[in-house]
């Protein structure tokens, strides 16, 4: 995913690509556990970073795949500061909120809101 401002990340003259994923195990929300994955490579190939958890949740209903892939996001924003940064997503919803802007993200209708706060926090 790229944002419309974005360059690709550069440290030390070398391009990085970064990559992002949720996943959710188990069918029934109180039973299941969501996680999330980031990785950073340079142009070689070779993985500079890597960055995995648990999503963190307060409700069973916060267990979704799709918190993971924010949770992703975050973990790298908070591994690389901020944008502009160039990433990979399978998630729709990430590449259309970024599009959409803030106001839409944040406003408390949007399930995952809190995250998307923290997200546009490092955005800005």
């Amino acid at each position: 995913m790229r944002h419309p401002d974005a360059d690709q990340v550069h440290f030390g003259g070398n391009e990085w690509f970064l990559a992002v994923d949720g996943s959710r195990v188990g069918r029934y929300m109180g039973s299941s556990r969501a996680s999330y994955a980031a990785v950073a490579t340079n142009a070689e190939g070779e993985v500079m970073l890597s960055v995995s958890g648990l999503v963190q949740a307060t409700l069973p209903c916060q267990n979704t795949s799709g918190r993971g892939e924010l949770e992703a996001v975050l973990a790298l924003l908070r591994n690389f500061g901020a944008f502009p940064v160039k990433f990979y997503t399978d998630y729709q919803r990430a590449i259309d909120g970024l599009n959409r802007g803030q106001e839409w993200c944040c406003s408390a209708q949007r399930r995952d809101a809190d995250l998307w706060r923290l997200i546009w926090a490092r955005y800005d």
